[in-house]
């Protein structure tokens, strides 16, 4: 669906934002390409960082190389107590985080031309475990996740809506267990009715450590794929 924020001027640019939720001020970066067009509903990205990371951090993961899109967004974590007090996510379904959330894509919707039917989230290690709550509670608002070495969090309950869904899997991570990783692919791929065999996508290189197979007979529209790597 088009956005409130349609036909209004914006300059391209990269800028620290605000937005107050329940009394505390939360933040994130904010990227706008130069290619950004306030006339045409664009795609959005958000990247969600690692514990300890930010949204700074986070973009220099080549997230826009990776995935053009209209407009970038980066959150800021903020220190969790529940995890010795690193900077990052609740990972509630009816959390800070989640309040968050939302009202980040109220804002946005009335800031930005975009469809918010095609948000894409990517998220590394913590910043995974964040996307695939996302998914799961928040699907109307997940059009494809790409979760890059991470896993469910134990608040994923009940997830049952098709999103398309990449892995990257470390075998090596001693932070976030390879067997972990798998267990959230394997629920996506079950959701989005894959076969277990799977067809080579992307082989292995010297610029690229990871091989990648798409898994056969997914629901029209929402692959899964996974990249293992260690």
């Amino acid at each position: 669906t088009t956005t409130n924020g349609c036909g209004l001027p914006i300059a391209s640019g990269v800028t620290t934002q605000t937005i107050m939720i329940n009394g505390i001020q939360r933040s994130y970066l904010l990227v706008i390409p130069s290619t950004y067009n306030p006339s045409i509903a664009g795609n959005l990205v958000i990247a969600w960082h690692g514990a300890n990371g930010s949204g700074t951090t986070m973009r220099g993961n080549n997230v826009e190389y990776i995935l053009p899109a209209q407009i970038y967004v980066y959150p800021n974590g903020v220190i969790q107590a529940w995890n010795n007090n690193q900077i990052g996510w609740d990972l509630q379904t009816n959390g800070a985080d989640m309040a968050f959330y939302d009202a980040l894509l109220v804002q946005l919707n009335n800031q930005f031309c975009l469809d918010m039917t095609r948000i894409v989230h990517y998220g590394f290690s913590m910043g995974g475990y964040q996307v695939n709550l996302l998914a799961c509670v928040r699907s109307n608002t997940v059009r494809a996740a790409a979760v890059i070495e991470g896993a469910l969090p134990d608040s994923a309950v009940g997830c049952s809506s098709k999103v398309p869904y990449l892995a990257k899997v470390n075998d090596d991570d001693n932070g976030v267990f390879a067997v972990n990783q798998l267990i959230a692919k394997d629920l996506w791929k079950g959701i989005d009715t894959c076969s277990s065999t799977y067809t080579l996508w992307l082989q292995r290189s010297i610029t690229y450590n990871s091989s990648c197979v798409i898994y056969d007979n997914c629901f029209v529209g929402y692959p899964v794929v996974l990249c293992e790597y260690a």
